[in-house]
Formats: structure tokens, sequence, C-alpha cells
């Protein structure tokens, strides 16, 4: 994945507007970090429509 090598922008959400975030652990000495990067909708939507649900059939 190249998204955590993009270029960072620094946007504000507006209201009523969706925004997808990915979350990115990157390694450190003593312990990991997480960093949200924000993601392109139309890319995020199609990653979305992938995910299995983790429990049965809920919501149907």
């Amino acid at each position: 994945m190249k998204e955590h090598k993009r270029r960072q922008e620094k946007r504000q959400a507006a209201a009523g507007e969706t925004t997808y975030v990915q979350m990115i652990i990157t390694r450190g000495t003593w312990r990991g970090a997480g960093r949200l990067l924000q993601v392109d909708p139309k890319e995020a939507e199609e990653r979305i429509a992938k995910l299995k649900p983790l429990h049965g059939n809920e919501g149907e």
C-alpha cells in the first residue's frame, strides 16, 4: 500500500461531508504508533465493499 507515502494535506471536515481515513501502524523502538491518513473516497468505497462482517448475519 502506498497510502502512507502520499503527500499529507491538512483539511478541515465540513458539516455533512463524509471523510474516509485509514489507520497505519508504524513500528517504533519501544512501541508502535498509529497514524490516520485521509483516503480518496472512491478508493475507500471500493475497499469497504470488499469487507466481510465479523459476526454472522447481523443487520439482515
